[in-house]
Formats: structure tokens, sequence, C-alpha cells
């Protein structure tokens, strides 16, 4: 049986809520609390931790908001087993706060990204390939039909990732990844209304698979390195290695036709 004296102690009384969340982290943290696990009653827990009902209501409620607590009715409340969005989108939203240009979001993605394909390939199997493979063919045959909406693009893009993400058979990489994507979605879409971005990100998503196939991690940390934000498309040798919506546009007239 648990020992819920051990676990949960008087707290501090100058912020109690937050005293009461930072107990259940250092249990969670140091496995006194698991998930899965049942906890006590709220009478129970009101005694040990020294505080009124409504003051514990209040932090469990924000553990619940979270993610890290699942209220069961008519059965208790559960340390949570699933990661849940709640529990990754203050992290998120921390970063799209912090981040002072929109290329901060970008870094953090290529990072987050160039750790995720090398654990795909390392993990991927026959069937994981084919299931990236299939997305980039669905990508491939919109733009060979003429389709050309940066919507779609975006989200045939992001179908993409989603496929490398589950081939890790990692859920916390999988969640975290989806509420990435869907931050960026917007971003993404712009990209894709610049000319020949489909058929360049075919290409590139078809490299990409084929490292993953051939299990070549240093390639794979290579290939997703971006640009730095100074960066000079027109010095760079291999044009093709450059997204066309980083690469120097041409100049428009008045009439919005390319200048000659």
């Amino acid at each position: 049986m648990t020992d819920n004296n051990r676990i949960f102690q008087s707290i501090d009384r100058s912020n109690i809520v937050d005293s009461i969340i930072e107990q259940f982290q250092v249990a969670l943290m140091s496995g006194e609390l698991r998930p899965g696990q049942r906890l006590p009653s709220e009478a129970e827990l009101s005694k040990h931790l020294g505080v009124g009902r409504s003051t514990l209501r209040e932090a469990m409620k924000a553990l619940t908001t979270i993610g890290v607590l699942d209220v069961r009715r008519g059965d208790g409340t559960y340390v949570s087993e699933q990661i849940t969005p709640g529990a990754i989108m203050p992290l998120l939203f921390a970063i799209l706060v912090e981040s002072e240009s929109p290329m901060h979001l970008q870094e953090f993605r290529f990072m987050f990204e160039s750790g995720y394909f090398k654990i795909a390939a390392q993990k991927a199997s026959d069937r994981d390939h084919a299931a990236i493979e299939e997305q980039i063919e669905k990508m491939a045959q919109y733009i060979d039909g003429g389709g050309n909406d940066p919507e779609m693009l975006a989200r045939l893009d992001l179908d993409f990732h989603v496929a490398v993400m589950e081939a890790t058979k990692n859920p916390l990489i999988q969640k975290v990844g989806r509420l990435l994507n869907t931050m960026l979605f917007e971003l993404i879409k712009r990209n894709m209304a610049v000319p020949d971005s489909g058929e360049w990100t075919v290409k590139r998503h078809r490299h990409l698979l084929d490292l993953i196939c051939r299990r070549q991690l240093t390639e794979l940390e290579m290939a997703r390195l971006p640009q730095p934000a100074d960066a000079d498309p027109s010095s760079v040798t291999d044009i093709e290695k450059i997204p066309p919506w980083r690469r120097p546009q041409p100049e428009l007239s008045k009439d919005g036709n390319a200048a000659s």
C-alpha cells in the first residue's frame, strides 16, 4: 500500500495551489506516483496536505487541465496513463511566445525533425516505408493532376511528416509533432504558395525516404539542417538544395509580370 504521508506533506502557505502542483511534480519525477495509479480520496488528500477542499479542487482542476490527472466519474482520480495535448500545449505556447522571429520557430522545427527522422530510420519497418511512400505519391498525384492549392499542398506535406513520426513508434514524438505541425501550418501554406514548391517538396521527400530506408543517419541529419537566416541563396552552387521560397524571386513589373 502506498504511504500517502510520505508522498504528500503539509505545504507552504505562501502559494498553496502552486505548492500542491509542485508536490505532484516531485512525486511523479521520483516514481512515488506512477501512471495509472489511483489517488487517495479528496478528504484524505486534504488531510495529508493540510489544505481546504476548495483549494485542493483548484489544484486538481489545473492538473487535470494539463493532462496530468484523469478524473473518472464514479471511480476516482488517477494519474494519467497517456500523454494528452493538454500536457504538451503549455510548452509549445511558451516556445511560440518566446520566439523572437519565425526563424526561431523554424530552427526548433528542424532540430525536432532531425531527431525523429533518425529515430524513424532506426525503427521503421517495410510497412512503415510503404506508408511514407504512399503519402509522397498522394502529393505527386495531386500535383500531376494540376493541383496547386497551397492549403492542400501544406496538408499533404504534413501528412508525410506524420507518417515519418508514426514510424518512430514513440507516442510523445507523435503528439508533440502533430501540435507543432498545427502551429506551423500557416507558415507552410505560405511557402507552398511560391511556384514550384510542391514539385520541390516531392523530390525532397523522396530523397529523405531513400535515406530512411538505407538508415543513413548522418546524411539525414545533414539533410535536415536549415539554411542560416542570412544565407544568400544565389551564392549556393546547387540551387536544387534550396527551397523555392528561399530562392531569389524575379522582380515584377507594374503589370504584374516578371521583369525581363
